[in-house]
């Protein structure tokens, strides 16, 4: 028995490239994310919005909130930091969705089940009972 090997090379090409941009997607925003945050102006802006939910938490304004603990922004904390688990978590959602994808399409596509379409039947409608 022959086993024609093209088709899994090709999901396993598909797959290789899903995953390439998945982590060179999140590489490119962990390096805007630092360029962006790095600078004095977006510091500064991070500052002024912590002492105002410094003033808002003191039950000045329309809400009551926490003021952050971090020096830093959460999406650079998070670029920063947490980045590995970021990836990891990138990856293994993403492969659980191409996975279902790909078990999806192959099931259309190997589908040789052939439904036979019978022509219809001249049958009185009862009506009336």
């Amino acid at each position: 028995m022959k086993k024609n090997y093209l088709p899994n090379l090709l999901w396993a090409t598909a797959y290789g490239i899903f995953l390439a941009i998945i982590v060179g997607a999140l590489f490119w925003v962990r390096d805007n994310v630092s360029r962006q945050f790095q600078t004095a102006e977006a510091q500064a802006a991070w500052n002024r919005w912590r002492q105002e939910a410094a003033r808002q938490a003191q039950g000045e304004g329309p809400v009551q909130r926490r003021v952050p603990k971090s020096a830093q922004p959460p999406i650079a904390v998070l670029m920063s930091q947490h980045f590995p688990v970021c990836v990891t978590a990138a990856i293994t959602l993403g492969s659980a969705l191409f996975g279902t994808f790909m078990f999806l399409i192959r099931g259309v596509w190997r589908d040789s089940s052939r439904i036979g379409h019978a022509p219809p039947t001249d049958v009185p409608l009862r009506t009336g009972q």
